[in-house]
């Protein structure tokens, strides 16, 4: 799951149809998405929370920008 806005989309899109097209007997492949799901970061695990919170520490820490209480 990742949120409708995701850059990486046309990416799984292409990944999926690739490997899909490329199994015996399968003759065709689209893949589509349901941009009505409702994505909260709670949705992630305990630890793709830290590791996102980790990520996005280390990108404010090189460019200088702190935010209070995180």
């Amino acid at each position: 799951m990742t949120s409708p806005l995701c850059h990486a989309l046309p990416y799984f899109q292409m990944e999926v149809e690739r490997v899909l097209a490329g199994i015996p007997g399968i003759g065709g492949v689209k893949c589509t998405f349901d941009h009505g799901g409702n994505w909260q970061p709670d949705n992630m695990t305990v630890s793709a929370q830290r590791k996102l919170a980790d990520r996005r520490e280390f990108i404010r820490s090189r460019a200088g920008v702190y935010i209070e209480g995180e």
